[in-house]
């Protein structure tokens, strides 16, 4: 029992995933804006530009998979989501995968993460800090 349990619970979270990065999945590619050259520049050394996060560029250059950006897309879909099942725990919600889904439709329906979450910048880890506190 505990085994279908289990098996159930990482269906909801793939799905809760899906349903929070369907933005990117929509377009084809992940959401990019016009900083996110210069992140990804600011990742070989010496060619920072002022105002340009160097380890947000050494992140992405990591996570660069055979030219593609997507296994970014999935580490921070799974950041959020992980961050949002320690949030619902700590105002003592249970700790369901199906809770998890629900509240991160409803994020996703009434709210810009979905956005957020698919869009290469680091501007996803100002609301990730501010839901941290």
């Amino acid at each position: 029992m505990r085994i279908l349990r289990t098996g159930l619970s990482l269906i909801f979270l793939a799905v809760a995933g899906v349903v929070l990065v369907y933005p990117a999945l929509y377009n084809g590619f992940i959401l990019t804006t016009a900083d996110t050259g210069g992140y990804l520049a600011a990742a070989v050394p010496g060619t920072a530009a002022p105002g340009v996060a160097p380890l947000y560029g050494y992140l992405l250059a990591k996570l660069q998979l055979n030219g593609t950006w997507w296994p970014l897309v999935v580490a921070q879909g799974a950041l959020v989501l992980w961050l949002l099942h320690l949030v619902r725990r700590s105002h003592g919600l249970s700790g369901s995968a199906g809770g998890l889904v629900l509240t991160t439709a409803f994020l996703v329906a009434l709210t810009g993460v979905a956005w957020v979450t698919t869009l290469a910048t680091p501007d996803l880890f100002v609301p990730v800090l501010v839901l941290a506190l």
